[in-house]
């Protein structure tokens, strides 16, 4: 047998343990003389090298060990990426049954040993020796071997809890005087722990509440409740021990090992952190931390652990960013204060430890969708910070890439990551293999060129034949991320042109036939800008086979930015007469009349409006129109909406449809002119002109009809 290395709970340390003999028979006898070595042991040697030895022994228990199971590395106590944590559920009735299941089959387990399996249980006379039933030295040689032993594997999770180890375990815990026995017994539990069977036989035997009750004595000494805090953390991986935590009234007590209050708390932060993230995973929980002022208390944490970066430290500010993750579901609120963001940023900028930059940086993400954030992130030139992250392999550059791209809605923002060098840094990712970096760097390109000095970054940074290229992947997500980029730059003649000769309508276009809505939309918005040239919109319309049919055929659609950038895209096509008449003799007119009718939509309404004005421009189209009952709904788009997109639309489609003298008649009896007459008022020069001829058209109609 080969040697073996034992993990244990908290600092992380190995026990190297030699090999066994090979002999069956010297196993056995080893077996049966565990007591009267130990015993001869004691009365020669000291106390410290007599464990040594009794722990050599005690892998001749080859029932009990897998060699197998204790050679691979230990993992840290911080999750290596918080991208690929899953939260835990609260759904009560879910966890239940999970517990049930996994109870059911603990039960089936132990029913299942053969009564040779029972007589010869290697715990039983482990389990013996714990509490009251042996002296110090055993007790302690006991639970080391027990720590040795592979737990994860379901006989001998049967053979202990037939010997009542779990039982007598807990007892110990709540009883002994003995400070090393009860932190080497609390060291056992959290690994026990470590399995959902053995958590949910915890829960069974009320472990929790004794633990729970050792937090919460005052005589308990530091190093009992550390290893009490690293019980919690892994037992509250299970739902119901997270909710045994809370009923107990636990989590006072762990929020308050956070606080540095005195020397009993001094060295606890680390195991306190790590089991407070923990327990934050469930709703209730986090509502009673926030009512107990939490969030204060983890951001104070934070900022104390990053004065002194030790590696500890790290760890603690990679615990507490986790906690401040959890609020952001269902208590934004609570963090939307200067501090925590502050305290976010600090991270990002000061702390070089993986973990604790990638919670930081995925919350980063979600609190910066909020404006005051933006404005906080640019006070504190923290954009600087996520800007050189993006340059870090792994998740943690997407959860950068997320928070940068809300950023940049702040128009400082988007100039300071101009300034940072971010889109040549974009221009690379776009290289990447990983499609979800590729989208990601695809969607902060098309937030960095929502104004000219960002579109012109980008075109420098040669990104734009890169996107059109990646218009031939297969994944949805990456397609639509894509076109959305495309979209933006789009509306940049140059920009245009350059996509354009990079064969991405063709590309485009072709995406308008995928089954996914998501791809669809953002397709048909990156045509729409390429499609303003009259003689492209021409071209288009008389090379591309069957092209006014896709179009016609996207109003089936029930997505509302499908049908949205439909009308979009009608409006650009039908600006040639040609390609009017095509899309009159499919029936466009029609499916554009009855979006007016029904949409509340102001992203239909812009549209649909647009569109019905240049095919008014056709005189049989106008008086067709004005027969649909259209009129009435597209003077109200200019009182139910505010948007000054829609209104110009409105006005543009009022104008050319005005040009009718029936139609004018109607306008004029529905009370048309005074929403003109105000939209008359508006800064915006191009509405201010189509409502002006609308009404001048409603003025000469009308005096026509007077004489």
């Amino acid at each position: 047998m080969r040697s073996l290395s034992v993990i244990t709970e908290g600092p992380m340390r190995r026990r190297s343990i030699s090999p066994a003999p090979k002999s069956a028979t010297d196993q056995s006898h080893a077996k049966f003389s565990l007591s009267a070595s130990s015993s001869s042991e004691m009365r020669r040697n000291s106390t410290a090298a007599m464990l040594q030895q009794l722990r050599r022994n005690s892998m001749l228990m080859t029932g009990v060990i897998s060699p197998s199971a204790r050679s691979e590395t230990p993992q840290s106590d911080v999750p290596q990426s918080p991208v690929q944590e899953e939260l835990h559920s609260d759904n009560d009735g879910d966890n239940l049954a999970e517990e049930s299941k996994v109870r059911e089959a603990v039960r089936a387990s132990i029913e299942g040993l053969r009564e040779k399996d029972k007589r010869a249980n290697p715990y039983t006379k482990l389990v013996g020796t714990l509490g009251e039933g042996g002296t110090k030295a055993s007790t302690l040689v006991a639970l080391s071997t027990l720590q040795a032993s592979d737990f994860t594997q379901s006989r001998n999770q049967a053979l202990f809890l037939h010997a009542d180890g779990l039982k007598r375990l807990v007892r110990m815990i709540g009883s002994s005087d003995d400070v090393k026995a009860r932190v080497e017994a609390l060291t056992l539990m959290a690994a026990l722990a470590q399995t959902p069977e053995m958590r949910t036989s915890i829960i069974d035997q009320d472990g929790m509440e004794t633990v729970v009750a050792l937090l919460g004595d005052e005589r308990t000494p530091a190093p009992v409740i550390d290893r009490a805090l690293a019980v919690t953390a892994e037992c509250a991986v299970q739902h119901s021990l997270r909710r045994e935590v809370r009923l107990k009234h636990g989590l006072p007590l762990v929020l308050g090992f956070l606080k540095p209050k005195s020397k009993r708390h001094a060295t606890l932060p680390l195991e306190a952190s790590r089991a407070m993230a923990a327990l934050l995973e469930s709703k209730a929980n986090r509502s009673v931390v926030i009512g107990l002022g939490g969030v204060a208390t983890i951001t104070g944490l934070a900022n104390g652990a990053m004065h002194d970066l030790t590696d500890e430290r790290k760890q603690v500010v990679a615990h507490c960013m986790r906690c401040l993750r959890q609020f952001i579901v269902t208590h934004p609120d609570a963090l939307s204060s200067t501090a925590v963001s502050d305290t976010v940023l600090s991270v990002l900028s000061q702390v070089d430890y993986p973990p604790a930059l990638e919670h930081a940086a995925a919350l980063m993400a979600d609190l910066s969708k909020h404006t005051e954030v933006q404005g906080i992130v640019h006070r504190s030139k923290g954009v600087s910070s996520l800007c050189r992250l993006v340059d870090r392999p792994g998740p943690l550059t997407s959860q950068a890439l997320t928070a940068l791209t809300h950023l940049a809605e702040y128009p400082p923002n988007r100039k300071a990551m101009i300034q940072n060098k971010l889109p040549p840094t974009l221009a690379s990712l776009l290289k990447h293999h990983d499609e979800v970096l590729v989208g990601n760097a695809a969607l902060l390109i098309s937030a960095l060129a929502q104004n000219e000095e960002g579109r012109n970054a980008i075109k420098r940074s040669g990104s734009l034949s890169m996107l059109v290229g990646h218009l031939k992947a297969i994944n949805p997500k990456l397609l639509s991320d894509v076109s959305t980029a495309l979209a933006t730059m789009g509306r940049d003649p140059k920009a245009a042109d350059e996509i354009v000769k990079a064969d991405g309508i063709r590309l485009l276009w072709s995406l308008l036939k995928m089954e996914d809505p998501a791809v669809v939309a953002a397709a048909a918005s990156a045509l729409v800008p390429l499609l303003e040239p009259v003689a492209r919109s021409a071209m288009v319309g008389r090379t591309f086979h069957g092209g006014p049919f896709i179009v016609a055929s996207l109003f089936k659609s029930t997505n509302e930015a499908v049908l949205g950038y439909a009308c979009a895209l009608v409006s650009q096509l039908v600006k040639d007469p040609e390609n009017c008449l095509i899309m009159t003799e499919l029936g466009v007119i029609d499916d554009l009349c009855r979006l007016v009718r029904i949409t509340k939509s102001d992203l239909i309404r812009q549209h649909a409006a647009n569109a019905l004005g240049y095919m008014a421009d056709s005189g049989s189209n106008r008086e067709y129109i004005g027969q649909q009952d259209v009129l009435q709904p597209l003077v109200r788009f200019l009182t139910d909406t505010a948007d000054e997109a829609v209104h110009r639309a409105t006005a543009h489609a009022l104008s050319s449809l005005a040009s009718n003298a029936d139609n004018a008649m109607v306008l004029r009896d529905v009370g048309a002119h005074i929403p003109l007459v105000k939209l008359m008022a508006c800064d915006d020069e191009v509405a201010q002109m189509a409502a002006a001829d609308a009404v001048r058209q409603l003025r000469i109609h009308y005096v026509a009809r007077m004489h």
